[in-house]
């Protein structure tokens, strides 16, 4: 239920949050009048150094200007701009000069939304679908074609693969990675197969982190909320020599939705005749323990080694997968580990070597447990071969290892174990800038798959400055990209209620596959005021739908047909050292051939809009709202409709004490919703109505 209550019974809400976080107030109070240890949350530098801030080698680490780099004195007037991306083509590129359309959520923008789960953050970044199914599972998509296991964007982390290779998606709350160690989110929006490989299907999303230096010293954290869910955070950073490192770990507790707002258990409506909840009581309570650690040697400005671990444990309440009631909790771990070797003999070449490694767990007793190991190889070059010429060279190796940990005919099964699944690929990216005013960009990319077939992927762009200074530039550009099936949908055989019965299918599936032709303007139309726009056509062939099986009352994955989709972003944003706003706008359009087809995944949203803004208020606060509108939707999958218009509205305010040492946030997510609904889609049906409006209270405390 999405409707918002009258206005006594907003008050009476607002006035039990008041009091059931009042004694976080007195403890943030004592804190103040003790004073805390002003040694700085990171040690980091001033504003004035961060605005020239050198390059990072490490995958996706960008120049950036922001407010200084000690994570609490981050936080200051100073506005973040973003100089340059990573993303869109391994190369770092001015963010007007990219050959793809890419929007960045910066640290500024993450911490002062008070939110610690990366979906409800993504929410907010134009193009982007995110449909909560359930309160611990998210499905995230780059203009649709999303589901909790079909999700068809890459997720990567510093440029690796984080997506589980057995579902294609399905652990975006599950990375072992916690949102204070972000330095910048970027979303590249379109086909991404040219640098990135298989599945950057619709887009990719890279998450990047902090480099130690910028989290020297030590923080801790704690958020709460009146439901009584909790979030807390412990990090400690030092450089020493020529080295530098970081560990950081977190807890979150999130209670049972029944708990938190008396939400009802019900069937989905469209579930309704399949499923009957009497005597049956799940729950999706949920706990979570983080670790992430990450060590650079640097003995010479030429050389540099980073090595990183991080590993989740989280523990769920019962829940329902494929309208199977599991009647136990169940618990997941994600494990993820790299080492990598840059080198950069001069300022016109440079390389890397890094394996990384990523482990997956999901266990619930009833059902059984299915394990994924994947390990990668990946070598990258990049030099100029002559004056105005800059190219890019790689490959990697990687085997995906995928057995159950416990067996279960009842609920699924392979039909033979364990997989072992084999890839490689190489890519060269070359980058042509013939005058100041005009530059030309070409991928290409090969990928050879053991269980599938070898397939390619590519864009090519041209950007041209309209003005002599650079201020105007229009980009046109093609790309090609193509998603593998992934191996539960190629091998798996999932056993539930009759219209869930699916059989593993009858011949090999083929490749989807995706073409694009772009349109971009990227614009400074007066000092602070930026204009993005970029629109696009795209065609889709070789859709995986379900369709009948050969028995009764069962399916089978197939290639049923293609879809024709187009829309345009457009965003303006404004920045002063006070203050900071941005608005957008999307209009995301999808038509399958045939009607009722079946694209495992929900459509994007036709319309969608947001904004931004910040504002910096004297002595330490700071006020920012988010904002979002989304179209109804339906699932053409399973006929299965979002029938209302959402919205969604974020409020934080924030207060700086101690020298910038410590900060109190006050906020409240969702004002607009008193719950949330269910949700039934492919994989996944939430009976429970989950938790909506939510006040929270947050104290940051650096030492």
């Amino acid at each position: 239920m999405n409707a918002s209550r009258r206005p006594a019974d907003l008050l009476t809400d607002l006035q039990r949050a008041v009091g059931k976080l009042r004694f976080l107030a007195a403890l943030a109070l004592c804190l103040y009048a003790v004073g805390v240890a002003p040694g700085g949350a990171d040690n980091g530098t001033d504003d004035a150094a961060a605005l020239e801030q050198e390059l990072l080698s490490e995958p996706g680490e960008t120049t950036v200007a922001a407010g200084g780099g000690a994570e609490l004195l981050l936080f200051e007037r100073m506005p973040v701009v973003v100089t340059e991306a990573f993303t869109a083509s391994r190369q770092v590129v001015k963010s007007r000069w990219l050959s793809a359309p890419v929007s960045v959520l910066t640290a500024q923008d993450i911490h002062y939304s008070g939110l610690t789960r990366i979906p409800e953050m993504l929410r907010f970044v134009p193009g982007m679908d995110v449909r909560r199914n359930g309160r611990n599972e998210c499905a995230v998509g780059v203009r649709g074609l999303h589901d909790a296991l079909t999700d068809r964007r890459l997720m990567l982390i510093d440029g690796r693969a984080a997506d589980d290779p057995g579902s294609g998606g399905g652990i975006t709350l599950l990375h072992p990675l916690m949102t204070e160690d972000i330095q910048r989110i970027e979303v590249l929006r379109g086909p991404g197969g040219g640098v990135w490989g298989a599945n950057a299907f619709t887009g990719a999303i890279n998450i990047i982190t902090k480099d130690p230096r910028d989290q020297l010293g030590g923080m801790a954290s704690v958020r709460v909320s009146h439901f009584g869910d909790w979030y807390t955070y412990l990090r400690y950073g030092e450089e020493s020599g020529d080295w530098r490192y970081r560990v950081s770990g977190g807890f979150e507790r999130l209670v049972d939705s029944k708990d938190a707002n008396a939400g009802d258990f019900s069937p989905h409506p469209d579930m309704a005749l399949f499923f009957n909840p009497a005597g049956t009581h799940p729950t999706d309570e949920y706990e979570a323990w983080r670790f992430s650690g990450k060590a650079i040697w640097e003995p010479t400005a030429r050389r540099k080694l980073t090595v990183g671990i991080g590993h989740t444990h989280a523990h769920a309440g019962d829940t329902e997968v494929a309208a199977t009631y599991l009647a136990e909790d169940g618990w997941i771990e994600t494990s993820r580990l790299y080492a990598r070797l840059d080198g950069t003999p001069d300022a016109q070449h440079s390389w890397y070597l890094q394996w990384f490694g990523n482990h997956y767990l999901r266990d619930w007793p009833s059902a059984g447990g299915i394990r994924t190991l994947q390990n990668d190889l990946e070598f990258q070059a990049m030099f100029a071969p002559v004056e105005a010429h800059r190219t890019t060279i790689g490959a990697n190796v990687r085997w995906d290892h995928i057995n159950h940990e416990r067996d279960n005919d009842n609920v699924a099964r392979f039909p033979l174990e364990p997989l072992n699944e084999y890839s490689a690929g190489a890519y060269v990216v070359h980058r042509w800038e013939p005058t100041d005013r005009l530059a030309f960009e070409g991928q290409a990319r090969v990928d050879w798959f053991s269980e599938t077939s070898v397939d390619w992927s590519g864009r090519v762009a041209m950007l041209y400055a309209l003005d002599e200074a650079g201020k105007h530039i229009i980009r046109l550009a093609g790309a090609k990209s193509f998603r593998q099936p992934p191996t539960f949908t190629r091998e798996l055989t999932l056993n539930g209620p009759l219209i869930f019965r699916v059989i593993k299918p009858l011949d090999e599936l083929r490749n989807e596959q995706t073409w694009a032709i772009e349109l971009g303007y990227r614009g400074e139309l007066a000092e602070g005021l930026n204009l993005n726009v970029d629109a696009y056509v795209q065609r889709f062939e070789e859709l995986v739908g379900k369709v009948r099986g050969p028995q009764l009352f069962t399916y089978i994955y197939d290639n049923v047909d293609g879809a024709d989709t187009w829309g345009a972003e457009a965003e303006l944003a404004y920045t002063t050292d006070d203050f900071q706003f941005s608005a957008w706008y999307a209009y995301n359009a999808f038509q399958s051939d045939s009607s009722a087809q079946s694209i495992t995944a929900a459509p994007p949203e036709r319309h969608k809009a947001g904004l931004t803004g910040r504002v910096f208020l004297p002595d330490g606060w700071t006020f920012n709202v988010q904002y979002r509108f989304q179209d109804a939707i339906e699932d053409l999958a399973a006929s299965v409709q979002d029938k209302d218009k959402l919205h969604w509205l974020n409020l934080t305010l924030s207060k700086k004490f101690c020298g910038g040492n410590a900060e109190l946030m006050f906020g409240v997510s969702d004002v607009l919703a008193d719950e949330r609904d269910g949700s039934a889609t492919l994989g996944h049906i939430s009976m429970l109505e989950t938790p909506g409006r939510t006040f929270f209270m947050r104290l940051d405390v650096g030492f």
